[in-house]
């Protein structure tokens, strides 16, 4: 079992972002209060751009790209429209944008169950893992609740639109690592049905995959993306 108290080298970490705050100032971050109530908050139910509003610092990104999305009791809103990209295109497109992306998110890419689409744009409602508790927070679980609020499959390529439209900085900013485009999953070259999302842990900038079987289970750091609406739709 992990140890879950701090180490010292959380310790010297906090330490390090302190060294070259003046006296005084420190003095007064500890006499407010503040650094006890974070440490009692929930942090992963805090956007960092919204606490640094409050404390009256600039947003992480420009406020022109902050408005592309928006949240609201743990969920994300934004909107991405199709350009009848292919599979294969994406891989490319991606890659010329510093995007990496993982050898079965190519494989799903390529496969015939990948259909793009031209002019659809897809309001998208990301769903905070942090409305679930632990062991509830399965496929299966986070497509019933979707359904409870009218929530539908999106198409696989939005997963590749959301990639191409958020920096790492973005998700960030949104207090995420990941979304998950919830689309009805794709077999992989193995049979496993896969879901497509975006992710920035490692190296940064993926386009990865999971599992999509009812029974998964998913972390708590990341989002899932389904779609509360779309507009002229044509499949390719």
């Amino acid at each position: 079992m992990k140890n879950k108290d701090a180490t010292l080298k959380q310790a010297g970490k906090v330490l390090t972002l302190m060294e070259n705050t003046p006296c005084e100032q420190l003095q007064e971050l500890l006499g407010s209060g503040l650094l006890s109530d974070l440490l009692s908050a929930d942090i992963k139910r805090i956007s960092r751009d919204e606490f640094r509003k409050v404390c009256g610092l600039k947003p992480l990104i420009s406020e022109s790209v902050a408005r592309s999305w928006r949240e609201q009791d743990g969920v994300i809103y934004f909107s991405v429209t199709s350009d009848g990209t292919t599979g294969p295109e994406w891989i490319s497109r991606l890659e010329s944008k510093g995007r990496r992306l993982s050898d079965y998110a190519k494989s799903v890419l390529r496969s015939s169950d990948f259909n793009p689409t031209s002019g659809v744009t897809s309001e998208i409602v990301a769903l905070k893992g942090t409305l679930w508790n632990g062991s509830e927070r399965t496929t299966k679980n986070i497509r019933a609740e979707a359904e409870k609020r009218g929530l539908t499959k999106p198409n696989a390529e939005v997963a590749c639109l959301i990639r191409e439209m958020f920096s790492d900085k973005e998700l960030e900013a949104m207090g995420i690592w990941w979304i998950v485009t919830m689309h009805e999953p794709i077999n992989d070259s193995d049979g496993g049905p896969i879901l497509l999302y975006a992710d920035r842990s490692g190296d940064g900038c993926w386009l990865s995959t999971d599992y999509g079987y009812p029974g998964h289970g998913w972390g708590d750091n990341g989002s899932f993306a389904f779609v509360v609406s779309q507009v002229s739709a044509t499949t390719l």
